[in-house]
């Protein structure tokens, strides 16, 4: 074989690596977009089926002590910095920090692969108000809750994962907050399903 014939092999290889990438983003894409384009059904969550529900991390990065000391309900944001829903949810939870209007005990997780990126979304939107950790390569909220979902909502008590869901809107997650239980979701997902 010679070196021309490999190196066509090797660019071949990553081509189709490529298109199979492709493939899996658009697929992804079409589960959360309906067909026919009722924005109604895809503003409602979608559960995490990757959530580790259970799991209760040992180790919490300092920056989440409140959520992980936080006796009750707290609400853990998945937000990345490279995803243009997660920069409109940005949007939408500065505003209702401005506001005053956030439910208590919210923090966020920016998972992404450096410091400064994720330091400028903080700042960006005003996350700083809330506990926000940046997870370099989402290491920390994958390991601990199996989450590589963006933007999604983790509902915890007592820092133990009850639910986790996919979402487009801080005020869908604001009406479900008193009821993102496993029983809800599934109400949720059938009247999706029945609106496709």
């Amino acid at each position: 074989m010679t070196v021309s014939s490999a190196l066509v092999a090797l660019v071949l290889l990553a081509l189709a690596a490529a298109v199979s990438l492709l493939f899996a983003m658009v697929a992804e894409l079409n589960a959360r977009i309906p067909l026919g384009g009722d924005r109604t059904a895809a503003s409602l969550p979608s559960r995490l089926e990757e959530a580790k529900l259970g799991a209760s991390p040992t180790d919490w990065p300092s920056m989440l002590s409140p959520v992980a000391q936080n006796e009750g309900d707290a609400t853990l944001l998945v937000l990345s910095p490279s995803c243009s829903a997660c920069e409109s949810v940005g949007s939408q939870l500065s505003s209702k920090l401005e506001d005053g209007a956030l439910p208590p005990n919210w923090a966020v997780v920016v998972p992404c692969s450096n410091e400064t990126v994720g330091r400028d979304f903080i700042a960006r939107h005003g996350l700083d108000r809330l506990s926000a950790y940046v997870d370099l390569g989402g290491e920390w909220i994958g390991s601990s809750f199996g989450i590589q979902t963006s933007p999604s909502a983790l509902r915890l008590r007592d820092g133990t994962l009850e639910s986790a869901v996919v979402f487009n809107t801080i005020s869908t997650l604001e009406t479900l907050r008193s009821g993102m239980r496993e029983d809800h979701l599934d109400e949720i997902q059938q009247e999706r399903e029945s609106r496709v």
